[in-house]
């Protein structure tokens, strides 16, 4: 299975950066950011830009095609604008996953694998 995407779950005040394992399939973290701004009134899409720039970054290292996305439905629009200049949003899915395991994100999105993402949480 090729590795060629990488998920990016945010809730505006954490991040994580996943790929699939070309291996074994498996979902893995490759990196975890915290929104270290002590202000609570803070916008997050200052954070989510912050997210979106350092995804940018792994996806030009890793030579990967493009990006899907998951986060709050009031975030998905700023995160997705914040990909204007960078790699291809192939899909956006309007969830807090942040928390999830990785050994269940297939649940999520192991439909992508087989091109389709459930229809309720397509943005």
């Amino acid at each position: 299975m090729p590795n060629k995407l990488l998920f990016v779950l945010t809730d505006g005040g954490h991040a994580r950066l996943v790929e699939r394992s070309p291996e074994t399939g498996h979902f893995v973290t490759l990196e975890e950011i915290g929104n270290h701004d002590t202000n609570p009134r803070h916008d997050k899409t200052v954070f989510v830009a912050q997210v979106a720039k350092r995804a940018n970054e792994v996806v030009r290292q890793q030579m990967l095609e493009g990006v899907v996305l998951a986060a709050p439905q009031r975030l998905i629009g700023p995160l997705r604008d914040a990909f204007m200049q960078g790699p291809a949003v192939v899909e956006a899915v309007a969830k807090d996953l942040t928390k999830v395991a990785d050994h269940d994100l297939g649940a999520w999105f192991g439909g992508y694998v087989r091109g389709v993402l459930p229809e309720a949480d397509r943005v």
